[in-house]
């Protein structure tokens, strides 16, 4: 058995660079973590991105144009762990029905009544130490809770979503269906990831969480709308842009990302060559966050369904529209009913395609990138896809 403290710690953290946007806090344990993630969390200045916390670190992404990485370094150092990790008065209550495959069996190991260990769960207050593992997936920890839960010992290739499991010292939900090793005891209803709300997780860390035990017969509320949309027929209700032949090996609809959304379980994603992209956005007249078309290795071949204006960079090798050669890194007009064919790629991975006006799509989690991972945003573009523009007339010139 275990028990977990949250409580401010003395130590001071080891303070490692993190690329040349971020600093890596490291400490010694969970609870100093939650405490220095709080500490930050309650002083956080101009030109922090984000802060993402985790079982022994918290990540400080910084802008340092605003926020210089020497600056950033003394606040880190100075802030400690004197925060209370639990000073947030809102508490989130999930409901719960304790009717999971595995409560029996656990109950039974820790020497208790399967209603025992409900009711030793539904009591404790829970706080939201970090997330990760899936969006919006929190591992929650308590004061109040005395156990180290074995994580069973072949995890399930399949765990549906709203499941509420215990593994160490943590209890959590699934968000979606998943693989995992959890020990589940029971389900929520709640809606703990949603792609559409402004603030898609409903766990944040340091968040208070406590359990509302549910009877098996109150109706749960719906799972959360998915994130994808289909890759058939048209990608959205923008103007029509083009109608994909062939995908080649992988072609995703990117932008910029979603930054500075690590604390959510949310990847950045985002073009892989984020230069590359924006040069080809300002090339043909648009916003250099507009979204354009990743495209691995190359092999992509398209047809027009209007005059458009693009531009192809990153990654090279041969490309036409119709049997007309077309550069790198220059405004080219691709008529309609024209086919547009790059070839497979001589120099580099990734080539970006931007088209005057931008591509369309949803905004999930403030970005139309396709997250092949988590299966955030679209899904990649495939033979038949019909793509849109985000806006037909921009208002920049070609250069």
């Amino acid at each position: 058995m275990k028990t977990t403290t949250i409580a401010s710690a003395a130590g001071s953290p080891r303070i490692l660079p993190f690329g040349d946007r971020g600093l890596l806090a490291e400490v010694a344990s969970l609870d100093e973590a939650v405490a220095l993630h709080a500490a930050l969390a309650a002083s956080r200045p101009h030109g922090v991105i984000a802060l993402v916390p985790a079982a022994r670190t918290v990540l400080v992404e910084i802008d340092p144009r605003a926020f210089s990485v020497v600056a950033a370094r003394r606040w880190i150092a100075s802030a400690g762990g004197g925060e209370d990790a639990a000073a947030n008065d809102a508490v989130v209550e999930l409901p719960i029905t304790y009717d999971g495959p595995d409560l029996a069996d656990l109950a039974a190991a820790l020497g208790l009544a399967p209603d025992e260990l409900a009711a030793q769960h539904t009591a404790a207050s829970w706080t939201v130490a970090f997330t990760g593992f899936a969006p919006g997936f929190g591992y929650l920890v308590s004061a109040d809770w005395p156990y180290d839960v074995p994580r069973r010992a072949s995890p399930r290739t399949r765990v549906p979503a709203g499941a509420v499991g215990l593994a160490g010292e943590f209890t959590g939900a699934y968000p979606r269906e998943t693989p995992g090793g959890w020990q589940l005891i029971g389900t929520t209803g709640a809606a703990l990831f949603d792609p559409i709300r402004p603030v898609p997780a409903l766990l944040a860390p340091g968040s208070r969480v406590r359990f509302v035990p549910t009877p098996p017969t109150v109706p749960r509320p719906p799972a959360a709308p998915t994130a994808r949309v289909s890759s058939r027929g048209r990608a959205s209700a923008g103007a029509p842009a083009f109608t994909v032949v062939s995908p080649g090996s992988l072609a995703t609809v990117q932008d910029q990302g979603r930054p500075g959304r690590g604390a959510e379980g949310i990847a950045p994603a985002g073009a892989a060559d984020r230069a590359a992209l924006r040069t080809a956005n300002r090339l043909v007249g648009n916003s250099e966050d507009a979204a354009g078309v990743e495209i691995t290795l190359g092999g992509f071949r398209a047809v027009a369904d209007v005059d458009l204006w693009i531009a192809l960079t990153g990654a090279w090798g041969t490309a036409y529209v119709g049997e007309r050669t077309l550069d790198p890194y220059t405004a080219a007009l691709w008529p309609r009913g024209a086919e547009l064919r790059i070839d497979g790629f001589t120099h580099g991975v990734r080539g970006y395609l931007a088209v005057r006006g931008g591509i369309d799509g949803p905004r999930v989690a403030g970005s139309r990138s396709a997250d092949t991972m988590s299966g955030l945003g679209p899904p990649p573009l495939s033979a038949g896809t019909r793509v849109a523009l985000a806006d037909p007339t921009p208002v920049a010139p070609i250069p």
